[in-house]
C-alpha cells in the first residue's frame, strides 16, 4: 500500500478514501436508478420488454 510505503500522507489516503466511498454511493444510487426505470418500462410497455434483452 503507498501508504505504507510513505508515497502519500496519511491526509491524502483519507481524501482518496472518502472519495470513493461517494463515488461507490453515486454509482449505487445510479443502478438503482436504472433497475427502477427497468421496471417502469416493462409496467407501461410489457409487449416491449418481451423482446427487450435482459
Amino acid at each position: 500500500m503507498r501508504i505504507d510505503q510513505q508515497y502519500i500522507t496519511k491526509a491524502e489516503f483519507q481524501d482518496g478514501y472518502d472519495h470513493t466511498g461517494r463515488t461507490r454511493a453515486t454509482i449505487r444510487g445510479f443502478i438503482k436508478y436504472l433497475l427502477a426505470y427497468k421496471q417502469d418500462q416493462r409496467k407501461n410497455n410489457p409487449e416491449r420488454s418481451s423482446r427487450a434483452i435482459s
